[in-house]
C-alpha cells in the first residue's frame, strides 16, 4: 500500500471514529451549549492528531511532531503522546456532550486545561516572535498564519479554556 493511500485511509478511519462518537452524543444525550462547544473543540483536537500515532512509527520520512508547547522528534514517544491525546480528546468530547456531572468530568477539565495552556502558550510565544502561527499537517499541508492564529484561538484555545472551568465546576458540584 503506498503512502499516498495509506495515511489518508488512517486519517479517514480515525476521523470517522470521532464523528461517530460525536453524532452518537448529539443524538443520545441532553447536551448544553457549552458542552457542545467543548465537545466540538475536543473533536477538532482529536482529528488534528489522528494520524500522528501511526505515522510517527511507520513513516521513515516523518518530520517530527509539534503541538503547542509539546515538541517531540520521531518514533514511540510521539506515538504514545498522540495516542493519549487523541483518546483523551475523544473521551472528553463524548463526556462533554453527555453534559454529565461527577468525577469523570475531571478528564474533560484536565484535557481542556492541558490543550488550552499548551496551544495558548505556543501561540503567544510564536506570535510575539514571528507575528503569527501556522498549522502544519505534516509537511504536505499548511494553513498560513493570518488564518491559523485566529482560527486556533477562536475554535480551540478559548472554548477549551472555558471548558476546563465548566468541566471542573461540573466535577465538583453534583
Amino acid at each position: 500500500m503506498t503512502a499516498n493511500f495509506f495515511w489518508p485511509s488512517i486519517g479517514l478511519f480515525t476521523f470517522t471514529l470521532v464523528v461517530v462518537v460525536f453524532v452518537r452524543g448529539m443524538i443520545c444525550r441532553s447536551w448544553s451549549g457549552i458542552g457542545l462547544l467543548v465537545a466540538s473543540a475536543c473533536a477538532v483536537v482529536a482529528i488534528m492528531n489522528a494520524i500522528a500515532p501511526f505515522r510517527s512509527v511507520l513513516d521513515t520520512h516523518y518530520p517530527g511532531y509539534e503541538f503547542g508547547l509539546v515538541v517531540l522528534g520521531k518514533g514511540w514517544p510521539v506515538s504514545i503522546f498522540t495516542s493519549l491525546l487523541y483518546t483523551a480528546s475523544v473521551i472528553s468530547s463524548a463526556l462533554a456532550l453527555a453534559n454529565g456531572r461527577g468525577p469523570q468530568m475531571w478528564i474533560v477539565a484536565a484535557n481542556c486545561a492541558f490543550i488550552s495552556a499548551s496551544l495558548g502558550g505556543a501561540i503567544l510565544v510564536q506570535t510575539i516572535r514571528d507575528g503569527a502561527v501556522e498549522i502544519q499537517f505534516g509537511q504536505y499541508a499548511t494553513i498560513p498564519g493570518p488564518v491559523a492564529t485566529p482560527l486556533l484561538i477562536t475554535l480551540i484555545v478559548v472554548p477549551l479554556l472555558a471548558g476546563s472551568i465548566w468541566a471542573a465546576r461540573r466535577a465538583i458540584c453534583r
